[in-house]
């Protein structure tokens, strides 16, 4: 009879501890929306691989995989071609911006929900913006850019004319819209 209370006291305990463990904190869903799609692009001219596979945040491996053309290297004005822009957009706060770097992409969400998406450049490595928290505080139209002294050195180095600024215009890195002071290129260099 002893064993029988013993055994008894035991379950007791144990159901006891169990339901005063913590329970799991529900967490909202991180990888829960799908944007994008397939669909059928025709080249223009002056279409690159790279300038395709950038607009469309699409990878080179997909591009590839989705279009066996014999010389990829060199597209030809009028070229059927299959993109995707479809990605798993990571949903890390209800508002404001989400930079996926692996997919070169910008996500702006308004209450929760996707507001815009656009593709971005991620520049080189060693030209990195530390991670972290930023704020857009305003913007530019047409803004000049101030080319940094180590892009001059490098333009230097590489045997180019050195421009110290760049007016608005198609040859600038920042486009026609500017935020400061952490601006969103384009391109690299004039």
């Amino acid at each position: 009879m002893r064993s029988v209370w013993c055994a008894a006291l035991v379950a007791l305990v144990g159901a006891a501890v169990g339901a005063a463990a913590p329970q799991p904190v529900a967490r909202p869903r991180v990888y829960d929306l799908i944007a994008g799609d397939e669909r059928a692009y025709t080249v223009a001219p002056g279409d690159t691989v790279w300038a395709v596979t950038g607009r469309f945040t699409m990878s080179r491996a997909l591009f590839d995989a989705f279009n066996a053309l014999p010389d990829p290297d060199h597209l030809r004005p009028g070229t059927p071609l299959w993109i995707s822009d479809r990605h798993i957009v990571p949903r890390r706060r209800p508002d404001g911006i989400v930079i996926d770097l692996a997919n070169r992409t910008l996500y702006w969400f308004v209450h929760g929900a996707l507001k815009a998406r656009f593709p971005v450049g991620i520049g080189r490595l060693g030209w990195a913006t530390p991670p972290g928290h930023y704020r857009i505080v305003g913007r530019r139209v047409d803004p000049a850019w101030h080319v940094p002294v180590s892009v001059q050195d490098e333009m230097r180095a590489h045997g180019e004319k050195v421009e110290t600024v760049v007016a608005a215009g198609p040859e600038n890195p920042l486009g026609r819209l500017s935020p400061p002071p952490h601006r969103r290129h384009r391109a690299p260099l004039p």
